[in-house]
């Protein structure tokens, strides 16, 4: 058996120690005999960060329950990042939905729009208020305010102007008839 096992690993290729098949920062190597992650999947225990983040920032990549998203978030970024409503007198309810991403310290995106720790303001709410679902906005009457999203310790803020529009009538023809007097 023994003798069998060293032909086939003569056989097999040389592994590159570089080799990072799931693309998580770290090598297939450093995940098999280091950390004891899985080299085929980026996020070995299904938490959300990549290994590789996982490493940078000291947790631990084979524990769910072991994750430091505060200190693996660079920044928030929302889509879009900026908003024009216009409501007029037919349609008087206008809203937006917001995507908000935590960009992580390896350049990949989590979205934490619907995040428990995510949270919203508005500098006016009459000009701009929230619904039931986290992320959409409302325009309430015409002006300027900022929005600002907020999730571990980050935040983004959103320029919103709201517009109004009324219809007028142009020309009008005088079409003769019963329904027309």
């Amino acid at each position: 058996v023994l003798f069998l096992a060293m032909v086939v690993a003569a056989r097999l290729p040389a592994q590159d120690p570089d080799r990072d098949r799931d693309k998580d920062g770290l090598s297939d190597l450093q995940e098999v005999h280091k950390y004891g992650t899985d080299p085929q999947r980026a996020d070995s225990d299904g938490d959300g960060l990549s290994d590789g983040v996982e490493v940078a920032v000291g947790s631990d990549p084979n524990d769910d329950a072991d994750t430091n998203f505060e200190a693996a978030l660079v920044a928030l970024v929302s889509t879009p990042a900026s908003v024009v409503m216009t409501f007029n007198g037919i349609d008087s309810e206008v809203s937006t939905q917001l995507a908000i991403s935590g960009v992580l310290i390896d350049g990949s995106r989590i979205d934490v729009t619907n995040a428990a720790g995510t949270s919203y303001a508005s500098s006016d709410l009459s000009v701009v208020s929230f619904g039931l679902t986290k992320g959409e906005i409302f325009g309430g009457q015409p002006g300027n305010a900022i929005v600002t999203a907020s999730s571990l310790g980050k935040s983004v803020t959103i320029n919103v102007t709201v517009r109004d529009f009324e219809a007028t009538a142009l020309s009008a023809i005088a079409i003769p008839g019963y329904a027309n007097n």
